[in-house]
């Protein structure tokens, strides 16, 4: 912990404190094992992604020293590092301005945590899974990646929530931040 005392000069009542943001993170999720049609023990990994996460924010994987447990490295979204997207929300009624203690402190512990030549938080989720040995799964052999992102569409609509369409008749598509989930498929290879 990083603590600020007030100097000499200081009038305010106020003690910033700044606490970092852990390397590891848990975060929601799945496991599920099975077997395939060649006999491979085969699981799959669900987990539940912050919001705003994007394929590209993945780092990637890797595994323990015995493939019992899988690492996943990952950027968290932009918006988790901008003291003024947090505390410029409306739930605020605009109390906190970039002078405020609270802004102060938010931003001295964002600028200590951030991820070496980004602007965005690094963390590492570590998954138990049920057994040693396992890998990610060739995509010759799922048929996709070994780590899929699943992100939600939001269609535009009117102000009485009806979906707007374009001239042929399909929903306009909004980029929006909303990923509900990632899927890390992974396999301990059958040795026939």
């Amino acid at each position: 912990m990083s603590t600020g005392a007030p100097t000499k000069n200081d009038t305010s009542p106020y003690k910033v404190e700044c606490y970092f943001v852990p390397n590891e993170l848990d975060l929601q999720h799945v496991v599920s094992e099975w077997e395939d049609k060649y006999q491979n023990s085969r699981c799959h990994v669900v987990m539940v992604l912050p919001s705003g996460m994007h394929l590209g924010d993945l780092l990637g994987g890797s595994f323990n020293d015995d493939n019992s447990e899988v690492f996943v490295d990952m950027l968290l979204p932009s918006d988790c590092s901008d003291v003024r997207r947090i505390l410029s929300h409306a739930r605020y009624n605009n109390h906190y301005h970039d002078g405020h203690p609270k802004w102060i402190a938010l931003q001295k512990s964002i600028n200590e945590s951030m991820h070496k030549g980004s602007h965005r938080f690094k963390v590492r989720v570590r998954i138990k899974l049920p057994s040693s040995g396992y890998q990610f799964t060739d995509e010759d052999v799922s048929g996709h990646g070994s780590c899929e992102m699943f992100e939600h569409k939001v269609f535009k609509t009117d102000d009485d929530g009806h979906e707007v369409r374009d001239e042929t008749d399909n929903p306009i598509e909004v980029p929006a931040k909303a990923t509900l989930f990632c899927l890390l498929d992974l396999v301990i290879p059958n040795e026939d």
